[in-house]
């Protein structure tokens, strides 16, 4: 009777237990992919990834020895990347948009995009925006993307403020 209790209850503690590891083991495998995916196009450009963060379906990182930033993202099961050297970027700038939806307890704002966009110096150039964050093409809630996108907007205007000043010194050298 003993053993046949403690037998039920393992098979329905595996039952609960087993599907909780394999989608965190899956979740794993889709962020070792982006991180992968980063550190190969990457390593195209003669770059060293050194600070980094991972997102729900992205991942965003930067070589700040050669001002080059890199992002990754799955999107609808294809992984897409860009490369952005920020030697040319004259602004970063988190954006969102968002919309009114009215409900019985009043209207709020439910954020729909968010984004950090680049405007080159050279105006011609049109403006390149990552997006962190699609209410339609990304699974679920909100989950730290807007306090990333400031994060890396500071990381990034930094950098952009250090590569023209290293521009400045190496032009009035010559």
């Amino acid at each position: 009777m003993d053993i046949g209790t403690t037998l039920v209850g393992l098979i329905v503690v595996l039952l609960f237990v087993l599907p909780i590891i394999l989608i965190a083991k899956s979740a794993n495998g889709g962020e070792k992919q982006l991180i992968d995916e980063l550190n190969k196009i990457a390593a195209v450009q003669h770059s060293k990834i050194a600070h980094f963060d991972v997102l729900k379906n992205a991942v965003i990182g930067m070589d700040k020895e050669k001002y080059q930033l890199f992002f990754v993202k799955k999107k609808q099961g294809e992984i897409q990347n860009s490369t952005i050297d920020l030697k040319e970027i004259k602004k970063c700038q988190v954006v969102s948009s968002s919309k009114g939806t009215k409900s019985k307890s009043g209207t709020y704002k439910e954020i729909e995009k968010i984004g950090l966009q680049f405007t080159y110096l050279i105006p011609t150039r049109s403006i390149n925006t990552f997006e962190f964050y699609d209410v339609h093409s990304d699974n679920g809630p909100l989950n730290g993307e807007l306090q990333l996108a400031n994060k890396w907007e500071k990381k990034i205007s930094k950098s952009v403020q250090e590569s023209a000043s290293m521009l400045k010194i190496v032009s009035n050298r010559v």
